[in-house]
């Protein structure tokens, strides 16, 4: 039986604000790593959410010796503007951003991207464009795709992906990040 590490709840974080490329003000979370920190970690939150809500994900993290920093995307939590971007890139411009401030912080550790939902699709994305790479890409339960047969999505209409990001599925398919299969059978729903 394994068991769970209690976090110190002395493992605070500070916040900051950058102003981003469009002149937007966002807000910033930092955690830093108890001891001498090996890894960092730019973490970009979910769609309708803001990154105080990964607080205890942030703490496990630097707990286990990794800086984290997280931000806001334009629109959600103490950041500005309107979460309804004109343009898709906004977001991606704000995550280049942040990547070269946490690079240029941390020095030679190893910098992963972490997206989680809509921020997994948004780091897809990024990493498939021509942009700074992170040392490692993690998607949590990235919006790439779902099992839904093709008549639900006929009445729900598209995807937010689809709107959002119309090439990269096809892109990740195309280098191998997804798997087809997941159990359907060849041209069944």
């Amino acid at each position: 039986m394994s068991t769970m590490q209690i976090v110190d709840a002395g493992t605070k974080s500070t916040t900051s604000h950058v102003t981003a490329n469009d002149g937007t003000r966002l807000l910033v979370r930092h955690w830093v790593s108890s001891g001498h920190p090996w890894g960092s970690v730019l973490l970009v939150h979910g769609v309708s959410e803001h990154s105080g809500r990964y607080d205890r994900t942030a703490r496990v993290f630097a707990e286990a010796g990794v800086d984290v920093t997280a931000f806001d995307l334009c629109g959600h939590g103490g950041s500005g503007g309107r979460s309804d971007v004109e343009r898709w890139t906004d977001y991606l411009d704000d995550i280049e951003l942040m990547l070269g401030r946490v690079r240029s912080a941390d020095g030679a550790r190893p910098v992963a991207l972490l997206g989680h939902s809509m921020s997994g699709l948004l780091c897809a994305e990024f990493v498939l464009g021509a942009r700074p790479m992170p040392d490692i890409l993690v998607l949590s339960a990235p919006g790439l795709d779902d099992l839904l047969p093709r008549w639900q999505h006929a009445l729900a209409g598209p995807r937010i992906s689809d709107r959002a990001a119309p090439g990269a599925q096809a892109r990740l398919e195309h280098r191998g990040a997804v798997s087809r299969s997941r159990g359907r059978a060849p041209g069944g729903e």
